[in-house]
């Protein structure tokens, strides 16, 4: 935990440089992220000198895919329950990040600060939105729980709705 007070994590992760060439929205997410969180090892970053607003444009490419994702959570095995806590709470708290990044004219990929501020445009999500990060947090799940928030009327639906009225959710004939 050396980077703590600097970072997250300190991850290694590869890519092509297609991923980052491409036209989609999901390669331009790929060179926001790149240019503002990642640090390359080997090799010239794809995305040197290039600055990148918190537009809606890379909100959509970090997050444009949250109504896939949630298609993929429904169908999906409860099996694995904390795992898939996790990862519906991190992503779902994205998602509102990216709303919150064009609501408020700022930018943010921090859990708990989207679920801070999503929870102010929308008091009726509060509760949930607090389940979200204990989840992104791996903090213990219900079944019930997660059932209740990929229901068609849960929090992640509610925030893929949002997210597609505002923002707009990825093309697939782009991506």
């Amino acid at each position: 935990m050396a980077y703590r007070s600097i970072c997250r994590e300190v991850a290694v992760g590869t890519a092509m440089r297609r991923d980052y060439e491409e036209a989609g929205d999901e390669a331009y997410g790929n060179r926001v992220f790149f240019r503002h969180y990642c640090v390359p090892l080997v090799g010239e970053s794809p995305v040197q000198a290039v600055n990148f607003l918190g537009d809606a444009r890379a909100a959509r490419g970090f997050n444009g895919d949250i109504q896939r994702a949630l298609t993929r959570w429904r169908r999906g095995r409860r099996e694995g329950l904390p795992f898939l806590a996790k990862q519906i709470g991190r992503k779902t708290l994205r998602a509102a990040a990216g709303l919150v990044s064009i609501t408020e004219s700022t930018w943010t990929t921090d859990c708990g600060t989207a679920a801070a501020h999503w929870r102010a445009h929308r008091p009726e999500l509060a509760s949930d939105l607090y389940t979200l990060f204990r989840w992104s947090e791996e903090a213990p799940a219900r079944a019930q729980d997660v059932a209740e928030a990929l229901s068609e009327d849960g929090v992640v639906g509610r925030i893929a709705s949002d997210f597609s009225d505002r923002i707009g959710l990825w093309d697939a004939a782009s991506n």
